[in-house]
């Protein structure tokens, strides 16, 4: 599976063509010009090869930015606005292609209408902290997803279930966190109770949630990127993370992810230490780090976000100063299937466009042997074989290597035979 995947990603990418004109992407979900579109929709458009990231702006007139400003969203091409949308309203949504290496590229708004809502709002749940965590920092704020059409949320907080002995059913309005006037109690069990509502009416029937605090005793402050270091570019593909390492914690909390808002890479894992490989990243991509130090009184609280983008690579990425898509894989095109004569053994294939080097393989069973690397292949058997064909790249002293792969399967045939023959007369004519 991991050899398909490779070989569809590379294929891809050699069947394309070397230059691309620059076009911005259309909405896939809503469509521009919709309307009664649900105010929980999540936003999607047409990914765009080459391009590093997105920003995405939502206002209530074109270029607007008072629904959501400039967020960034890495190169995922789908975003759910964190508050959901405004009612029978006209939406604008502004895309912008973010590039590291040349300005960005902001596309023309496009636009849907949203429904009138006429229903109660669904559910939510805590996130921060999440249910049936343990060991909670007592000056933790509270965390809650958005809750489809809902319009603002009712707060309960308690040292029993279902009771309010900390806070009572307070509106807190359209608003996902509350942060308590007083530290929660040491040690102790924290049922929470989160009601939205709209103009229809509430949802009561959610459930609840829970937590346990940790005991006495004081949190470690928050760390920092050493290296790569925030809003870096051009770093390699893997890396050596390294943070600053915090006095009084015991461990830090690792999340990695290829959007501010999905740790996709790494959720959570946990390092005793300041520093640890990541191998293999994305080229062309922007990666958002958090890092939460802990000990026995709790996480660090209000630890900030961070990113940087890897090396180009080997593409397809724009060029500065041509604007155009380029690639630096091997621009071949190889066939895939061979028929050869009996008669004609040994039979040679041969590449006649340009790469550094060349491997040719040949499927053994489960195994496969190299035959060759030379941009020729003499051919003695059937069979089923593989070609690589690739550049060397090297990039601020790190090499890498962009494959062209195509399989193809070789097979023989015989002479042709005369088997049959019919003569018919026309006048003086024979055929």
């Amino acid at each position: 599976m991991k050899f398909r995947l490779l070989f569809l990603g590379i294929l891809c990418g050699v069947l394309m063509p070397n230059a691309w004109g620059q076009d911005c992407p259309a909405l896939l979900s809503p469509v521009e010009g919709a309307t009664n579109v649900p105010v929980e929709s999540s936003i999607s458009w047409e990914p765009v090869v080459g391009v590093t990231g997105y920003i995405i702006s939502i206002g209530t007139s074109p270029g607007d930015t008072d629904i959501v400003s400039e967020q960034q969203v890495g190169n995922d091409t789908i975003f759910t606005p964190p508050q959901g949308l405004p009612e029978l309203t006209t939406v604008y949504v502004t895309l912008t292609l973010f590039f590291f290496n040349q300005d960005n590229i902001v596309c023309p708004s496009q636009a849907f209408t949203t429904e009138i809502i006429s229903t109660p709002p669904g559910c939510t749940e805590l996130w921060s902290p999440a249910q049936g965590a343990t060991n909670v920092n007592v000056g933790t704020s509270i965390s809650w997803d958005y809750a489809p059409k809902a319009t603002g949320y009712r707060l309960s907080l308690g040292t029993t279930q279902g009771g309010g002995e900390l806070l009572d059913n307070a509106d807190l309005g359209n608003v996902f966190s509350y942060n308590p006037a007083v530290d929660l109690p040491f040690d102790t069990t924290i049922y929470a109770w989160v009601v939205p509502y709209n103009n229809v009416g509430t949802n009561a029937q959610c459930s609840g949630s829970s937590f346990t605090t940790a005991g006495q005793g004081t949190p470690p402050d928050c760390s920092s990127l050493i290296y790569p270091p925030n809003g870096a570019v051009n770093v390699g593909l893997s890396p050596y993370l390294q943070w600053e390492s915090v006095p009084g914690a015991l461990g830090y909390r690792l999340y990695i992810g290829s959007s501010p808002f999905n740790p996709d890479v790494l959720n959570g894992g946990v390092f005793t230490d300041n520093a640890t490989y990541v191998l293999n990243f994305e080229s062309n991509n922007t990666y958002y780090v958090t890092i939460v130090p802990f000990n026995e009184a709790g996480d660090a609280l209000g630890c900030f976000q961070e990113s940087f983008s890897t090396i180009l690579g080997c593409g397809p990425f724009y060029d500065p100063d041509t604007g155009e898509l380029t690639s630096l894989y091997p621009d071949i095109d190889f066939p895939e299937q061979i028929g050869i004569c009996n008669n004609e053994v040994p039979f040679r294939v041969e590449v006649t466009q340009p790469a550094d080097g060349f491997r040719w393989y040949r499927a053994q069973g489960s195994d496969e042997l190299l035959v060759s690397q030379e941009s020729s292949l003499d051919l003695y058997q059937e069979g089923n074989y593989r070609l690589e064909a690739f550049n060397t790249i090297t990039h601020d002293g790190e090499s890498i290597s962009c494959t062209y792969v195509q399989e193809f399967s070789v097979r023989f045939s015989g002479l042709a035979t005369v088997e049959n023959t019919r003569i018919s007369q026309q006048g003086l004519s024979f055929t």
